[in-house]
């Protein structure tokens, strides 16, 4: 695409931090500064903590945001409550009749194609390795969804099977890897993870020869069922090799999403053992640092920081939930344990930093593939051209 052609329309459900939402944001910091890449504006439903690092990639619409000043919020606060949603309806519609591609990376968005212009297009329906996928659609956005799409972007065999059991064409559907961006992943040297260990020992006190369990998560402690203090007592009760430690990523939270956290780690007794991080790193800088990633929520939630801990080498646990979302890692990158099996875990956990330690890996070699197509300087062009309009 051309510096003149339209402006390219992101359509987004929630802007809470997700594997998706990732793949997205480094699309439109792509586009942002890549020589040929479209202008991108983006409407998301519903605001999430993710919110400014959306807005500083691309112009941003929140459509039910309870802190924004648009006219229709402003008539809903003075308790106008059906003028407020004309009004709102009226400027959905307005910002909706573009002329140019329209982009939907995230099916949850689907319900904003009813009042998508007539005259937009190519529609693009992007199913991420880990998107939540149609099923928990209502059946009227589904269906918005599949006769609007022009085409599909798969991130897998599963998310291809899904497009077109829903009713997408086979011939519209394309695979490509979700995308991933680690700014600064060429610092990965021995003098880099020993400044990030030694701020950790400076801040949590951790020594920078512990055997360290890295945990990611923008978890709100309130509602998203997670294992990470559980397993953390028990495996720091088998700890017999070496003093171990755990260490929470706290990406995005805020301090009221993490003081249950905080508060089940004071009345375990593991102030010592297990920290919280609240993002003074990238998070790929302390799964660097690490020994091995746990990834402990229980159910059905999207796994974080998977792909870049196989990517660098650190081995990955995850509980093995029949209805769970891909893992997004490759046999002998991780080990599964039965889900919500704390025990089988905490041995886990255990076994895979005794491995390294007996037999320890270069930490700053990354795995083969760091110039595969999940690199957005090679699969933005190849997003991008699945936007174009149909010669």
């Amino acid at each position: 695409m051309s510096a003149t052609a339209p402006t390219c329309l992101v359509l987004l459900g929630s802007l809470e931090p997700s594997e998706p939402l990732s793949s997205t944001l480094s699309f439109l910091e792509w586009c942002r500064t890549a020589p040929g890449a479209p202008a991108v504006e983006v409407v998301a439903l519903h605001p999430g903590t993710a919110a400014e690092q959306v807005r500083a990639s691309a112009p941003t619409t929140v459509v039910y945001d309870p802190q924004g000043w648009s006219l229709p919020r402003i008539v809903q606060r003075l308790g106008f409550q059906r003028p407020a949603a004309v009004l709102r309806a009226a400027d959905l519609k307005r910002r909706l009749r573009v002329e140019g591609p329209v982009y939907v990376p995230d099916p949850a968005a689907a319900s904003l194609l009813h009042r998508l212009g007539p005259k937009a297009g190519p529609v693009v329906a992007h199913l991420h390795a880990t998107s939540s996928g149609l099923d928990r659609l209502d059946p009227v956005d589904r269906r918005v969804l599949v006769d609007r799409a022009d085409r599909w972007i798969v991130g897998s065999d599963a998310m291809a099977d899904e497009a077109t059991a829903a009713g997408a064409a086979a011939d519209r559907v394309v695979s490509l890897p979700d995308l991933l961006t680690l700014p600064g992943i060429g610092q990965l040297d021995a003098g880099f993870l020993a400044t990030v260990r030694a701020e950790l020992a400076e801040r949590h006190g951790i020594p920078v020869d512990a055997a360290l369990a890295v945990g990611v998560g923008n978890v709100d402690w309130w509602t998203v069922p997670d294992a990470f203090v559980r397993i953390a007592w028990e495996a720091t009760r088998r700890d017999s090799h070496r003093e171990l430690h755990f260490l929470w990523v706290a990406d995005g939270a805020t301090e009221r999403m993490l003081w249950p956290l905080r508060h089940d780690i004071r009345h375990a007794g593991l102030e010592h053992r297990v920290h919280v991080e609240t993002g003074r790193r990238r998070p790929w800088h302390l799964i660097a640092a690490g020994d091995v990633l746990v990834s402990s929520r229980l159910g059905g939630h999207e796994p974080i920081g998977h792909r870049e801990a196989a990517l660098m080498g650190r081995p990955v646990l995850w509980f093995d939930d029949p209805g769970a979302p891909d893992p997004l890692v490759e046999p002998g990158q991780g080990t599964p344990v039965p889900h919500l099996d704390i025990d089988a875990m905490a041995d886990a956990v255990v076994a895979a930093v005794r491995s390294r330690a007996a037999d320890p890996a270069d930490p700053t070699r990354l795995a083969s593939g760091a110039d595969a197509a999940w690199l957005p300087a090679i699969g933005g062009p190849a997003l991008v051209e699945q936007l174009r309009p149909a010669r």
